[in-house]
């Protein structure tokens, strides 16, 4: 359990953080999203106790983090946004290094190794690596502690298409049994990766919830108009709206994603769909609400 009370932070006279409250359960997978500026990296280095608020209090498994500094960050493994790796050793010395300081066995290394895809680099420089293999190292050098809480800085920022989609896949694969919290202003890769989402926005956290109260659905398009009634007979639909010519917008009853449903009936009945998307709407549009300047009419 994490828990941040009345935590505050300012530099100078910037308000970086204005009363931050949070609770996470242990288990959760908590994704923060907020424009660059928003306040982010700090909550996230406070999360980390690398950087210790003004006020307030941060709480892990019921026990103040700050005053119990060392056993606090024996259970969290910290990747920040920009990867401070040793640049002159090679990966594997890296690795070798890492695992005499946290009492690793060999086997463990080698299948880390393989989890992480790193062994075409092994006898590579670090300085030589592209983002994608760090962030990668970086990842592995998290799985070889025996941390419990993973916190990850906008771990997929600068990165390309095909290494996201790679570096995202691994994170979520290696979480499950962790609490996960990671920053990142791209609404995807939170919809994918977390199950709560908090907004942050000049310095405070403007919407927090579960994914499973959001108002997720599928926006499919068809080759030729379907009658709404129709496309109702799908497994586990609720509501289908034809928003404009032969698109639609489909509800499950649970909000869950039917797009394999909807590719069964599609095949069944013979249907050519011509391109079908997962879209969380009460999210993208919670977060252009909260965080969009509003014009001052004159």
């Amino acid at each position: 359990m994490i828990e941040l009370k009345e935590i505050r932070k300012t530099y100078r006279d910037v308000h970086a953080l204005k009363t931050i409250n949070l609770h996470l359960p242990k288990g959760c997978r908590l994704g923060l999203l907020g424009n660059n500026g928003a306040g982010k990296s700090t909550l996230m280095r406070i999360l980390a106790t690398l950087e210790q608020p003004d006020t307030g209090t941060l709480y892990i498994d019921h026990k103040d983090a700050f005053t119990q500094i060392e056993e606090t960050r024996s259970k969290i493994a910290f990747l920040p946004d920009y990867n401070p790796l040793p640049e002159q050793l090679y990966v594997k010395e890296f690795l070798d290094f890492q695992q005499k300081i946290f009492n690793r066995s060999s086997s463990f290394v080698s299948d880390l190794i393989e989890k992480t895809q790193l062994q075409t680099v092994l006898n590579r420089k670090i300085q030589n690596l592209s983002k994608g293999f760090r962030q990668r190292l970086g990842i592995a050098n998290l799985m070889l502690s025996p941390a419990e809480i993973y916190i990850l800085d906008e771990p997929l920022a600068g990165l390309d298409t095909a290494q996201r989609i790679e570096i995202r896949g691994l994170i979520n694969a290696i979480s499950k049994s962790k609490t996960l919290i990671f920053s990142s202003h791209m609404l995807g890769e939170v919809e994918y990766l977390a199950d709560q989402i908090a907004i942050v926005h000049q310095g405070e956290i403007v919407y927090n919830e579960k994914f499973e109260h959001l108002g997720n659905y599928i926006r499919v398009s068809f080759d030729y108009r379907v009658e709404e009634a129709f496309l109702k007979k799908i497994n586990k639909v609720e509501k289908v709206e034809n928003t404009r010519d032969f698109e639609y917008k489909i509800q499950s009853v649970d909000h869950s994603d039917i797009r394999e449903e909807i590719l069964d009936f599609a095949r069944e009945h013979e249907l050519e769909i011509v391109e079908m998307k997962w879209i969380n709407s009460d999210l993208e549009e919670k977060f252009l609400a909260l965080t969009t300047p509003r014009i001052k009419k004159i």
